[in-house]
């Protein structure tokens, strides 16, 4: 019995001692290597201590009279932080995770077009890289690949690559714009969080899909175009994002989640789209510059605290399919002056939905017919004044010649122009007060103007008036 147990126990050890086999470590000049036997290859390790100053790996090594070809760099320099260069030859196909984590003495680097994957955490700390191209050889980069790179001010993303990983550029707080190539199909959870002077992204009709708390706290992000493409964007994708001063949501997502605009606090316009079904809590939650929020026919429910602290509403519309409202989805909205109710069945919004927003002091327009069901359900029966929906309401504007102009909140909302016009508003005393390009046939244009005011709107050649609803 003891043998038998000899013989197991031997068997168990026996693939690890020939994977082991299979590898030999060894130092050559300094560097540390795994040579492996049957490829003929070799990977870069630790020599036992930490690389310092100008590293230069060779294609390829000699040990024991055979040849073995450099195509892979393990984690041999880890925390390397007196490293100041390293030079890759093109024969490396691999750069494995953490290879050069917290080399914050590194520099400069060049990825040779050799190169197809680089690991997680490859790069990461890497606090005095300033700029890096990532050559179009290269299909995948791994979670947090360039983490906290502070000092990298500007990237070069190849082509090649179809997503942007989570946490790859988390924390490079100096990086200002960033040009997203077409092809990528995915920005993942974390890829620019952080990213505090990023002004500008460019994201390209390819991307699908904007992983969660993707853009969180960048806080110089001044705007954004979505493109259309995108079916969905996570909790917090824009999150703190306290220079975004507009957005327009795409046609095609079918819900805004938890925190996506969270603490916009400049946001001023905000167009959603009429594929939106549901709103999820706190989604514009301290978007504290909001005048003006038009919910549209599509969405039906609004989760607790969607709109808490927008506490400069002053309009809102909702849209008629609406029918579920829940706790303090209004709240602390104390300079709400008009809400148009578009929905015949009451929504159900508990006592709570518009919380220490002064409704008693505002005036709620519903359809007519509904006005008896509004007056006896809270909280919509605390409203100072409930008055029927009529045709000079809400976003009732002109039209001419296919083209609509309305304005409701300080808001103008431009629709059937064409692709490309521009719009140009004026006040009545000839001061430039915003200007757009239509996109998809419209616009939505915020302004300071007050309810009464008019506005002059110029759209391509033809100029019309309108007042302020």
């Amino acid at each position: 019995m003891k043998k038998k147990y000899i013989v197991s126990f031997f068997l168990m050890l026996l693939p690890v001692v020939l994977a082991n086999a299979k590898a030999i470590h060894v130092c050559i000049d300094s560097i540390g290597y795994n040579l492996i036997r049957e490829s003929g290859t070799a990977e870069v390790t630790s020599s036992g201590y930490k690389y310092k100053g100008d590293i230069i790996i060779p294609e390829s090594v000699t040990y024991q009279g055979v040849e073995y070809s450099v195509t892979s760099i393990g984690d041999a320099f880890f925390y390397c932080d007196k490293m100041t260069s390293v030079s890759i030859p093109n024969t490396v196909t691999n750069i494995c995770g953490s290879a050069f984590s917290y080399c914050s003495g590194l520099s400069e680097i060049i990825i040779p077009n050799s190169v197809t994957s680089i690991g997680d955490n490859a790069f990461m700390d890497c606090t005095g890289l300033t700029s890096l191209t990532i050559p179009e050889s290269v299909t995948s980069i791994g979670g947090y690949v360039f983490a906290n790179c502070t000092g990298l001010t500007s990237v070069t993303i190849p082509s090649s690559l179809t997503i942007i990983s989570d946490h790859a550029f988390y924390g490079c707080t100096a990086l200002t714009s960033v040009s997203i190539p077409n092809g990528i199909t995915s920005i993942e959870w974390d890829a620019f969080a952080n990213c505090t002077g990023l002004v500008s992204v460019s994201i390209p009709n390819s991307v699908t899909n904007i992983g969660s708390w993707a853009f969180y706290g960048c806080s110089s992000l001044s705007s954004i175009d979505l493109p259309s493409n995108i079916t969905f964007m996570g909790a917090g994708s824009f999150k703190d994002c306290i220079s975004l001063t507009s957005v327009e949501i795409p046609f095609g997502l079918t819900s805004l989640e938890c925190y996506v605009f969270d603490s916009c606090t400049n946001l001023i316009s905000v167009v959603i789209p009429n594929s939106i079904t549901t709103i999820h809590s706190r989604a514009f939650w301290k978007c504290s510059s909001l005048a003006s929020v038009e919910i549209p026919n599509s969405v039906t429910t609004i989760d607790d605290q969607a709109f808490g602290f927008c506490s400069s509403l002053v309009t809102l519309i909702i849209g008629k399919n609406v029918s579920d409202m829940f706790s303090q989805v209004f709240c602390h909205s104390s300079k709400l002056t008009h809400v148009y109710c578009y929905a015949e069945n009451v929504p159900k919004a508990g006592s709570e939905g518009f919380y220490q927003s002064n409704i008693a002091n505002a005036t709620l327009h519903v359809p007519e017919a509904s006005i008896g069901s509004y007056r006896n359900t809270e909280p919509w029966r605390s409203f100072g004044k409930i008055e029927p929906l009529g045709e000079g309401t809400g976003l009732n504007g002109i039209q001419s010649d296919g083209v609509r102009i309305q304005a409701v909140g300080g808001v103008l909302a431009i629709e059937g122009a064409v692709e490309g016009t521009p719009v140009i508003v004026y006040d009545t005393t000839g001061r430039l007060l915003a200007s757009a390009m239509t996109t998809k046939q419209a616009a939505r244009i915020a302004t300071s103007l007050r309810k009464g005011a008019v506005a002059i709107v110029k759209v391509g050649d033809r100029v019309e008036k309108v007042v302020m609803k």
